[in-house]
């Protein structure tokens, strides 16, 4: 096998600090190859992407790709071998290694597509699939009690006994302060949830905050205000913080 040619290669065996034992992915060959430091590394199943030379008797890894590739990564490198064995249908032929060497950008780009997908870090959201990006809405309300009345039926299955216990009052009687959960029924996700947490409201004198963890869930919510409240609330201010810069701004402990 030539020093040039590049393949992906599935570890069927290894012994620690000894030898491995690689099938090519691509082309099907299986070869043994005296390895050291990668028979250590690499484990069965994964996938290597590199080169294995020939030298007389011996095989060897001539070079390696810094990282392997995780088995749950095999069908991109099976989807690579069927569109080059598309090119060669009318040969009527397996696919050797100077097909190999023929499209080493075709499987070169393979490899540098499935080491940026391995290092893009997942993306967070929420239950909606919306993606997590905290936003504190502020509102400069009439009264406490008028807009309690009024948000109280986001609380879904909580009645609004339920939901003063924990609430302030002032010796007049007159609500002060109150904070409870916007719940919405069901769960597109989890279907065992009777309901979901969409957001947070706390209400204290003339000020409301709501808080929810996605752009489209701020938009909802002040769709909500605008229906039960209208005139009554006026917005002040909106603030965002991403799941990185919330973590980055979190208190250190020691």
């Amino acid at each position: 096998m030539s020093p040039e040619l590049l393949s992906f290669f599935e570890v069927l065996w290894s012994e620690a600090g000894e030898r491995i034992k690689l099938r090519d992915i691509l082309i099907g060959t299986e070869t043994e190859v005296v390895e050291r430091s990668a028979s250590r590394a690499l484990q069965r199943g994964d996938i290597a992407y590199g080169q294995i030379w020939t030298l007389q008797t011996l095989c060897i890894l001539g070079c390696t790709a810094p990282i392997s590739i995780p088995p749950s990564w095999k069908g991109e490198v099976i989807g690579l071998r069927k569109k080059l064995r598309k090119k060669i249908a009318k040969q009527n032929r397996d696919l050797t290694p100077d097909d190999l060497v023929r499209h080493a950008d075709a499987i070169r780009l393979t490899y540098l597509t499935i080491r940026n997908r391995l290092y893009i870090p997942p993306q967070l959201v929420n239950t909606d699939g919306d993606p997590l990006v905290f936003h504190s809405l502020k509102f400069r309300i009439e009264s406490p009690e008028t807009a309690f009345d009024a948000l109280a039926p986001l609380a879904l299955g909580q009645s609004k006994e339920e939901l003063l216990e924990g609430a302030k009052f002032g010796k007049d009687g007159k609500l002060q302060s109150v904070e409870f959960d916007w719940r919405k029924k069901g769960n597109a996700k989890i279907p065992s949830w009777d309901n979901t947490v969409v957001g947070n409201i706390k209400i204290a004198g003339r000020s409301l905050i709501a808080e929810v963890n996605s752009e489209n869930r701020a938009k909802r919510f002040d769709a909500e205000i605008e229906k039960r409240l209208g005139v009554l609330a006026m917005q002040q201010s909106t603030s965002t913080q991403t799941a990185d810069e919330m973590l980055a701004n979190a208190p250190q402990t020691e």
